[in-house]
């Protein structure tokens, strides 16, 4: 374990920490993580164990409360599996027109997928999928060149190749059928494999390989369910439709998202905390066929935020608006960088002066597009890098609230929502931490 007194860093950082309003909200912590979703319909239909809980947006609503009106227009620009757009079709009143971008083709069409829940029958999602499950694939798939399939590492040859049958079959079921079908196949893809998600890799693991049919069917019977329980709810005409689309979050404006028209942005970018989920969801991503090559697949890592080796660390950090012109960030970063070379990892200055450059580009895209007044919700976690004789802190809620002060937001309060002490003791710097910017009122 590791205490403080092997972190002189700390020093600075309490210190900085004194310039903000910070909130201990232990009674948080269940809102910044995913598992209750497990439990609710639509959320549900593919675990996204990095997401938070469906119940964040009724929190960062009813902190903005009569600011906002009866039609609210909402943005996630890090969508992932589309919890923030679930959560918005949700409400009566107000009624919420959000917006999702996602860099990840899987994520976003498990987003999209997921929207979709009101324009579909669940009595005819039931039959398609009882048809699907009866047929046989006209030919024999092709296994992808990914390794990890192709060698029968990460799931079997043979599994691998009823997945690919089964996908096949699914392109004969109509649209939107198809592409919920489709998601219930993916979600099956972890129990039908020899990995686990943890943390930060695909994991080996031994275990009995359940059957393809009765796995798939158990996802596809679960989401006709929750169509026919939340459609007995709801008058569909007036459910919102969200727009879901792939890109770059970074830059919301390339994809028509216009300034000073959102009144409320809530998101979660990655941490920096060397993830590359691309690589965690890779089988989803090889056998629903959103990756073909490995040329592709690289293509899509290093497109990705900054928060991993593999991402795009050579563009320099100028190219996504870095401007670093912040004393405080400026003190702060550099006392990052000192520490992590002194760690003996010289690399890791590019991936923390490429993974804020992103945060620096995304919160100034988000300012352009907030209007006067709005907030913004930025989830974000602290980690610790470097052996246990070299171990420092990146203080990403600092960091990122000095970033939203210097670009003109009000740092109304950082929420300390949920310590993740793991090799640290005797303070509270390793966390998660919900970041609330305001943009304020013209002068």
């Amino acid at each position: 374990m590791i205490r403080d007194e092997a972190l002189p860093e700390l020093e600075h950082y309490r210190k900085a920490e004194k310039e903000f309003r910070v909130q201990d909200a232990p009674e948080m912590g269940r809102l910044v993580v995913y598992s209750s979703n497990d439990q609710l319909p639509v959320h549900r239909w593919f675990r996204f164990k990095e997401g938070y809980s469906a119940d964040l947006l009724s929190y960062a609503l009813l902190m903005c409360g009569s600011q906002l009106g009866r039609r609210v227009t909402l943005l996630d620009p890090f969508c992932g599996s589309g919890t923030t757009l679930v959560s918005g079709q949700m409400f009566v009143s107000p009624q919420i027109d959000a917006c999702g971008i996602e860099q990840n083709p899987f994520m976003k069409f498990v987003s999209e997928t997921k929207v979709s829940w009101p324009d579909l029958n669940a009595d005819v999602l039931s039959k398609w999928a009882h048809w699907a499950i009866r047929q046989e694939p006209t030919d024999t798939p092709d296994l992808p060149e990914l390794s990890s399939i192709s060698r029968g590492t990460c799931i079997s040859r043979y599994m691998a190749r009823r997945v690919l049958g089964l996908r096949q079959i699914l392109a004969g079921v109509p649209s939107p059928y198809s592409n919920v079908l489709r998601l219930g196949l993916a979600a099956s893809v972890e129990a039908l494999s020899r990995v686990r998600k943890d943390g930060r890799a695909l994991r080996i693991v031994q275990r009995n390989t359940p059957a393809l049919s009765s796995t798939v069917m158990k996802h596809w019977m679960q989401m006709s369910d929750d169509v026919r329980l939340l459609q007995a709810d709801f008058i569909l005409d007036t459910v919102p439709r969200p727009q879901v689309k792939q890109g770059d979050g970074r830059n919301p404006g390339l994809y028509g998202i216009e300034p000073d028209s959102i009144d409320l942005v809530l998101t979660s970018p990655p941490y920096p905390n060397n993830i590359d989920y691309s690589e965690v969801y890779k089988l989803e991503l090889w056998l629903l066929g959103y990756v073909r090559n490995n040329v592709d697949f690289l293509k899509l890592r290093k497109q990705t935020f900054r928060s991993h080796p593999t991402s795009d660390l050579q563009t320099s950090v100028d190219s996504l608006g870095w401007e670093s012109d912040s004393t405080k960030f400026s003190k702060i970063l550099d006392i990052v960088l000192v520490r992590a070379a002194a760690a003996g990892q010289p690399w890791r200055k590019k991936l923390v002066l490429g993974y804020f450059a992103d945060m620096w580009a995304s919160l100034a895209a988000q300012y352009r597009c907030l209007k006067p007044g709005a907030r913004s919700f930025v989830v974000v976690a602290n980690s610790l890098h470097g052996g246990s004789e070299h171990a420092y802190l990146v203080p990403t809620d600092l960091l990122t609230a000095y970033i939203g002060s210097a670009l003109g937001f009000e740092v109304e309060r950082l929420i300390i929502a949920r310590n993740t002490k793991r090799r640290l003791v005797g303070n509270h710097f390793l966390r998660e931490t919900i970041v609330v910017l305001r943009k304020p009122y013209a002068c």
